[in-house]
């Protein structure tokens, strides 16, 4: 893109990109193979939680939690408590930083409460209010068979899911002005660790803007266009093999620039190539 030292009338519009490409930074999400997955124990449950669990396992956990959907941290014991909390520290909260973007604090999660829900319960997975220097969520859903209970992140014009898997354990982190809502569980029940994610020194966590705060910066640069700026190029990020026919053949990068332009209704987008002279 040209230096807006150049063309001041660029300025505004590379701002309202850059919003763009940081509203795509509010969710994380990875998956645990079986050997790091915390190991469970509840009361009233013999044993570590198996997964997928025992005949007498499932028997029990219906009989005593039939109708909870959140179990305080009294209720629950993480077995591999060392393992688990160094791997929180050492991979999972760095990878987590790192897409979120705040990478300038120092982050923790702190444990809020089990959630096990054979409903859809989309309550049960917001951490408890009271922890201070709260700032985001971070989920872990533990190795399942239910049927349905995929959950939706959705967050200013942004959204995505995720599906339960019968082995691994599901990672999802995001921020709290994000809305997690999850399907409706027609059998079997959901277990999910539920943590907030805390600004550890109490610092400022700055959020990204969201999609619909660049939609409405860009929608607002269409209504006053600059007066010398009526067509703006920008290089299509590819490599020296590819070939770009049609909008079929973007990077993501590009498709999401492209359907945001398009999103505004005010802005004409077409496909050129350029020769060099």
């Amino acid at each position: 893109m040209v230096s807006a030292k150049i063309h001041p009338e660029l300025s505004a519009y590379e701002a309202a990109v850059e919003m763009l490409h940081q509203s795509a930074n509010y969710v994380y999400q990875s998956a645990l193979a079986w050997h790091l997955q915390p190991q469970l124990a509840i009361d009233g449950v013999d044993g570590a939680l198996s997964w997928p669990m025992t005949h007498y396992q499932s028997q029990q956990f219906a009989e005593r939690y039939a109708h909870h959907c959140i179990l305080p941290a009294t209720c629950v014991r993480i077995a591999n408590k060392a393992a688990w909390t160094s791997l929180l520290q050492t991979s999972l909260l760095p990878a987590v930083q790192k897409t979120l973007g705040v990478t300038s604090i120092r982050v923790g999660a702190v444990y809020s409460h089990l959630c096990v829900d054979a409903h859809g319960s989309s309550a049960s997975l917001t951490p408890r209010p009271n922890i201070a220097y709260a700032f985001g969520t971070l989920l872990v859903t533990l190795p399942t068979s239910e049927e349905g209970g995929t959950m939706t992140v959705a967050r200013g014009g942004h959204s995505t899911t995720q599906c339960p898997s019968p082995l691994t354990a599901q990672v999802l982190a995001t921020f709290s002005d994000a809305t997690i809502t999850s399907a409706h569980i027609t059998s079997r029940r959901r277990v999910v660790l539920v943590y907030a994610l805390v600004a550890v020194d109490g610092d400022f966590v700055k959020v990204p803007p969201t999609r619909d705060a660049a939609l409405a910066a860009l929608t607002a640069i269409a209504e006053r266009p600059p007066l010398r700026m009526q067509r703006i190029g920008v290089r299509i990020k590819t490599c020296d093999r590819c070939r770009i026919a049609s909008f079929s053949d973007l990077g993501p990068q590009d498709v999401t620039l492209v359907d945001a332009l398009l999103a505004t209704g005010r802005f004409d987008v077409a496909l050129v190539q350029l020769k060099a002279p």
